[in-house]
């Protein structure tokens, strides 16, 4: 074979066994983040948080862990309550609002309100097209 040849296929070869390996990674890192439990990394977040406050020494370590994970669902369940709640209670607010501001005052309540931290991914009534 020829020099060229051999380069080619070694090129080839490499390129396809790039991506085969790729895909095998990417479906893995797919499936473990579609198969991990988001409230259990929110808690692990709480704990370690605390962790890094607390300091807890290696006797400690294991009832300090079982407190806070305790503590943390709770968190964790406030918290979306907490969402719920604000998301309801915007929803009241702009219904009620829409019925006495301008369209223009509308718009700018709607542009300040994507910009807030909460909740995520709201609209409120009908927006303008631009």
């Amino acid at each position: 074979m020829m020099i060229h040849t051999k380069s080619a296929i070694i090129i080839i070869s490499t390129l396809v066994l790039g991506l085969v390996l790729g895909a095998l990674l990417s479906g893995a890192f797919l499936r473990h983040l579609v198969t991990h439990d988001p409230a259990a990394r929110l808690s692990e977040h709480f704990v370690h948080r605390f962790h890094r406050v607390i300091e807890p020494e290696e006797s400690q370590k294991d009832t300090v862990d079982a407190i806070l994970e305790t503590y943390s669902e709770r968190f964790i369940a406030m918290n979306h309550e907490h969402f719920s709640e604000v998301g309801s209670l915007m929803d009241s607010m702009h219904a009620d609002l829409t019925s006495v501001l301008t369209a223009e005052q509308i718009e700018r309540m709607h542009e300040r309100m994507e910009h807030w931290p909460f909740p995520k991914n709201r609209h409120f009534g009908p927006r303008k097209k631009h």
